[in-house]
């Protein structure tokens, strides 16, 4: 130990120097700030590292929540989502008829599909040129994509608007059964749906360039036999409520379904637009979807209503044939009055196959305008889903009706 005073070596703990006599105290003061120092030093550091490592901790649950979030939106996405074969009607019914093919978008939990008009085949007077069973719809495994369940389902294709939106529906009536017994899912059941977040606003507006875009589908890249996700960027906004996309859209991808990282609908892939050099991605909006079923329905607004039902426990039961899955009416004369008869398309047609062979003795009941006009008793299975609307008409009566069930 070191006088501060005189430079003498002295004793470690002495109070004094033995030499000057001065006192040894500055020293003392002096280690004990700097400890103090280094104290203080060393308390801030540990606070900077425990609020570095909360932050980072925060962040990164913050991250893993938004993986967290997008991975339950695009599995619950996903599994809405399904393939669509409408095969030939002169094809052989498989699972891998010939036909066209595409992608859908479950919108209601019975079964009820969006998907694009241009994958349903047509013959050239504009009717369906389907087999009687419809379009073969398959549902996906939500966490693979592989095709796991197989169903019936009807399309419905609107007159020119159809043709003018490149729009159609679907609605799945029955289970696929193979040749050899086996089914692929089961019918009927709550299907899963494409529910849209409520933050989601309607609309271009919403979107803007260079947003982040999903693509959901069965492109042909993929032999369309499972699910695909591609991504990208709102590229354009060309005009006709259309949008342009840097994602990649194949053939099979039609009809499926656009979104953003939130899960808000974009639209309705359809089409690809090839330039000189690269190729760019064509969506529907969902403004041009909502623009299609409001002028839906305004055109359906004053049309007659037709129900069939069936009596079961003193209530009419809904069979859900309606007018639209009436596919001719014709009249015929019998003696001094005239019939209405009615043919279902294969969608009606396969439903009252249903009804009658599971209501034998009931009563069937056909309301028009809410109106029961006739209810026969089921005596047999009707398999060919021709029905007459029998009564004392006259002809310009049984002309009124056949008009009114066209319209």
């Amino acid at each position: 130990m070191v006088c501060n005073k005189c430079g003498k070596t002295i004793a470690q703990d002495s109070e004094f120097c033995e030499y000057c006599g001065a006192k040894i105290e500055k020293e003392v003061e002096a280690s004990s700030k700097k400890n103090f120092y280094f104290l203080i030093i060393g308390a801030l550091l540990v606070i900077i590292i425990i609020l570095l490592v909360s932050f980072l901790w925060i962040n990164q649950g913050k991250e893993d929540f938004e993986k967290t979030k997008k991975s339950i939106i695009h599995q619950g996405i996903a599994s809405s989502v399904v393939s669509i074969t409408c095969p030939f009607a002169d094809s052989d019914l498989s699972l891998d008829s010939e036909g066209y093919s595409g992608s859908g978008t479950i919108i209601s939990d019975d079964g009820f599909i969006v998907t694009n008009a241009h994958i349903i085949p047509v013959n050239e007077e504009g009717l369906l040129d389907i087999p009687d069973e419809g379009c073969l719809v398959m549902l996906p495994d939500p966490t693979t994509g592989e095709l796991i369940e197989a169903y019936w389902a009807e399309p419905t294709v609107y007159e020119e608007l159809s043709d003018e939106y490149d729009i159609a529906f679907l609605e799945i009536y029955d289970i696929v059964e193979d040749e050899d017994g086996e089914i692929y899912g089961e019918y009927p059941r709550v299907f899963p749906v494409y529910d849209e977040p409520d933050e989601c606003s309607e609309g271009e507006e919403y979107f803007e360039l260079g947003d982040p875009v999903r693509i959901f589908g069965y492109p042909s890249a993929n032999y369309g036999w499972s699910l695909t996700i591609t991504e990208g960027i709102i590229s354009g906004f060309p005009g006709d409520g259309l949008v342009l996309t840097s994602a990649k859209i194949d053939a099979g991808n039609s009809g499926g379904l656009a979104v953003d990282d939130e899960g808000c609908m974009v639209g309705i892939p359809t089409a690809v637009s090839f330039g000189e050099y690269d190729n760019l991605g064509v969506i529907i909006s969902s403004e041009l979807l909502t623009e299609f079923v409001d002028k839906i329905n305004e055109d359906v607004i004053d049309d007659t209503t037709f129900e069939i039902k069936y009596l079961y426990n003193d209530e009419w039961i809904s069979t859900g044939i309606s007018v639209y899955d009436i596919e001719n009416v014709e009249i015929v004369n019998d003696d001094d009055s005239y019939n209405v008869s009615i043919k279902l398309n294969s969608y009606g047609k396969n439903i009252f196959k249903k009804t009658t062979t599971d209501n034998i003795g009931n009563q069937i009941g056909l309301f028009i305008d809410d109106t029961i006009i006739s209810a026969p008793t089921i005596r047999e299975i009707i398999t060919n889903g021709e029905l007459v609307i029998t009564g004392t008409f006259t002809y310009e009566e049984a002309t009124n009706l056949k008009n009114r069930l066209k319209e």
